[in-house]
């Protein structure tokens, strides 16, 4: 047979009936058991010519058969054979011998054909869930970031409306502080000399290196340093 969707498959069947009225069975045909064969023939013809292949063999084969038992009954009524169908069931349903290695491959490329998009659809949903979760951590970093800097600059707006309000008070002492501060930030590590303010004639200069203090050559360490002084404030 020829299927809905231009397949070749063979198909056996098996038709229970008895005899509901003997007469019709006896008088109404010459050869009966020849009729009943031939319209059962013809119903499954018909049924297998609109259904689809993958129907007749897996889901549809059951709806099927009670179709076919119906219709044959309907038949049976109609040729006045006098017999009633008890069952119509399907023996062996399968594609025809010549196409089955073709029909096999086409199987398996059908189930790789499932397979890869199976994989594909595993692998997207994989990296959408991979590209979400970045996404939220970027979100958060950078929601992070922002309060860190607004709080940094809060504070630090804070820390010079502080240092302001602090020199206004005590612009002298806050200015010998602020001197005295920034010289212990700049001068650790760093080799430092000592000009004698005094003037005319050679200035000395004394040198300290490693928190050693170190004369000027021709100089003598009995001498002391110049008196450290304090630089005088802008007007």
């Amino acid at each position: 047979m020829l299927t809905g969707d231009q397949n070749m498959v063979e198909l056996s069947a098996v038709v229970h009936y008895d005899l509901e009225r003997p007469d019709e069975y006896l008088f109404q045909q010459a050869d009966p058991e020849t009729t009943i064969r031939v319209a059962a023939e013809s119903v499954l013809h018909a049924l297998v010519n609109a259904t689809p292949l993958d129907d007749l063999l897996t889901t549809e084969r059951q709806a099927l058969e009670q179709r076919a038992a119906s219709e044959l009954q309907q038949r049976m009524e109609r040729y006045q054979t006098g017999v009633r169908i008890l069952l119509l069931k399907f023996q062996d349903v399968h594609p025809s011998v010549e196409v089955v290695d073709a029909f096999r491959e086409v199987a398996g490329a059908i189930e790789e054909k499932s397979r890869l998009i199976n994989e594909a659809e595993g692998y997207r949903n994989e990296q959408v869930a991979l590209a979400r979760g970045r996404a939220e951590a970027r979100v958060l970093d950078a929601e992070a970031y922002r309060i860190g800097r607004a709080t940094r600059a809060q504070g630090d707006a804070a820390r010079f409306v502080q240092l302001e309000a602090a020199w206004r008070s005590a612009p002298g002492p806050n200015a010998s502080r602020l001197y005295l501060e920034t010289m212990e930030e700049i001068l650790p590590g760093r080799r430092k000399l000592i000009l004698d303010s005094k003037s005319g004639g050679r200035r000395a200069l004394y040198s300290i290196e490693d928190g050693v203090l170190m004369a000027p050559p021709g100089a003598s360490m009995t001498q002391p340093p110049p008196p450290f002084q304090m630089p005088q404030e802008a007007p």
